[in-house]
This record gives C-alpha cells, sequence and structure tokens, in this order.
C-alpha cells in the first residue's frame, strides 16, 4: 500500500493526469480533447483492496482509474462496486470467470463477454463499454464478439503503449506492480 501511494504521488508529482478509457476513445473517435500528459491507471479481476483501498487513494488525489472486473466473483460486493463507480472509478468487463480466448470456444466466449458486460451494467445502472482479455488471450472471434456487444475497446497484457493504431481491440498496457520504483 505504501509503494502504490508513493506510485500515484509521484505520478502526480511529474505532471500526469488519470483518465478513463471513454476518455481515450472519445479522443481518439471523436477528438475530444485529452489533458496534459494523460494516463490510464487499469486495474484487472476485481481484488478485496481495490474495495478497501485502491479507490480511495486514487480519489483522493482527484484521480480515477478503469477496474476490469471479474463478474462472477462480485456476489456481496456489489454495492461497493456500484459505490466506487459512483465515486468516478471507471467499470469494465473482465469476463464471468476469467477464461481465456486462446483457449475457450467462441459460443462460450461470446456469452462470457455479453453475461459479463449485462451483469456489471445491472449492478452499476450504466453502461460497461471497455473490456480486458484475461491472460491477455485474443483471437480473432474474441475481437470480433466485442465489437458485436457494443465494447469499444479491449486491452491486453502485451508491455508498450497505447495507440490507435493498434487497433481499439488490441491495445497494450505497461504493467506496474508494487516492486517497482519509483
Amino acid at each position: 500500500q505504501e509503494n502504490f501511494s508513493k506510485q500515484l504521488d509521484a505520478l502526480k508529482a511529474n505532471g500526469y493526469n488519470t483518465v478513463t478509457m471513454e476518455q481515450v476513445y472519445q479522443h481518439w473517435t471523436n477528438k475530444a480533447p485529452l489533458p496534459e500528459k494523460p494516463i490510464v491507471l487499469s486495474f484487472d479481476d476485481g481484488y478485496q483492496s481495490w474495495y478497501d483501498f485502491v479507490w480511495k487513494e486514487l480519489t483522493s488525489r482527484g484521480m480515477t482509474g478503469t477496474f476490469y472486473m471479474i463478474s462472477g466473483i462480485i456476489n456481496e460486493k456489489a454495492d461497493q462496486l456500484k459505490n466506487i463507480y459512483k465515486e468516478g472509478i471507471e467499470i469494465g468487463s473482465h469476463t464471468v470467470w476469467h477464461v481465456d480466448a486462446r483457449n475457450t470456444d467462441n459460443e462460450r466466449l461470446f456469452n462470457e463477454y455479453k453475461q459479463s458486460k449485462e451483469q456489471l451494467e445491472n449492478i452499476i445502472g450504466a453502461e460497461v463499454s471497455h473490456f480486458c482479455y484475461p491472460y491477455g488471450g485474443v483471437s480473432n472471434h474474441a475481437k470480433q464478439a466485442l465489437k458485436d456487444l457494443g465494447y469499444k475497446t479491449s486491452v491486453r497484457t502485451t508491455y508498450g503503449k497505447a495507440s490507435k493504431g493498434q487497433g481499439l481491440y488490441d491495445l497494450k498496457r505497461v504493467r506496474v506492480d508494487y516492486t517497482d520504483s519509483i
């Protein structure tokens, strides 16, 4: 927790401004303005520490993030999820049961993406438009399923800075973990 707080403070001190995937999407597709030095802070899965610590650290600094949720594990956390969404945290899908697109049949994959989106939307009362591939696993069918279901973007675990040129359903990310120095 201490290192995470220091990482957030370092981003802020160096002029970075957190934005959501929706803001990035709107910038890329509609030329909506972004602040100087925009950065998306994304978090996968839906660990309890997000509810207990992460969103509070973000919002206390005027920051936001995109939380990619495994909808099948939310259960009693639904009210917490709704609250963090109301506090300005973007909610994205990470499937119902964390399935890998590379070894899941197409019908099940489509249903995972659809059900997760619907479940999350029912909880937060808003559209869920952004997705994160579990294990970074992607396939052509997965990309098409996301597009057909109305998702606007999807991210992987492939290292690098995201750019529109990668395609909206195959975006890279830079992994930062608690052992990384400031």
